[in-house]
């Protein structure tokens, strides 16, 4: 019987893999109608840590995030689950937060890395990242988005598209801050 070499497989499966990541990538540029994603203004670690307190960052500068953009992001983020790979047919407002926290950072992360490759701009990153902290009233700990916008630092439920306010006793309760 007669198989392939390695080699031959093993470059079969990096252009599968490149394939892949071009469909990927092709899905995350931008779409008509929708805003542009950051307003032009960078930040550096230092900035951000000056508007969020302690955080955990993965990038040196982050890009200031257009605030019509998250909204119309959680469009497509709440179509993507549905439709995707993760078959969320019934939308459950209490549901995992961390999951709808942790995936609408890391697909705004994406977009901007897609809509911005090749094009000289001065970070990798945008001011999208994920906050967990302890609701008032000692409730369960909760995970949401924090954006760094024209605004300044604000809180978005990426279970319900809506921008929210933290109360001062929630703010100090931060578990976790990070912009990946």
């Amino acid at each position: 019987m007669n198989t392939p070499p390695r080699s031959i497989l093993a470059t079969l499966g990096t252009l599968a893999a490149m394939c892949l990541l071009l469909i990927v990538l092709a899905n995350c540029s931008r779409q008509s109608g929708e805003p542009a994603i950051y307003t032009g203004r960078i930040y550096s670690a230092e900035q951000v840590r000056e508007l969020c307190g302690w955080a955990f960052l993965g990038k040196a500068t982050y890009a200031e995030v257009n605030r019509d953009w998250l909204p119309w992001y959680y469009a497509q983020f709440r179509s993507e689950i549905a439709a995707g790979a993760y078959g969320v047919v019934k939308w459950q407002p209490d549901a995992a937060c961390t999951f709808f926290a942790s995936r609408f950072a890391s697909g705004s992360q994406l977009r901007f890395f897609a809509q911005n490759w090749n094009t000289g701009l001065a970070t990798h990153g945008i001011a999208v990242g994920k906050r967990w902290y302890t609701q008032v009233g000692g409730k369960t700990a909760h995970a949401l988005i924090q954006a760094i916008t024209q605004n300044g630092l604000e809180f978005f439920e990426p279970q319900t598209g809506q921008f929210v306010t933290l109360a001062g006793t929630e703010l100090t309760a931060t578990q976790l801050s990070e912009f990946d």
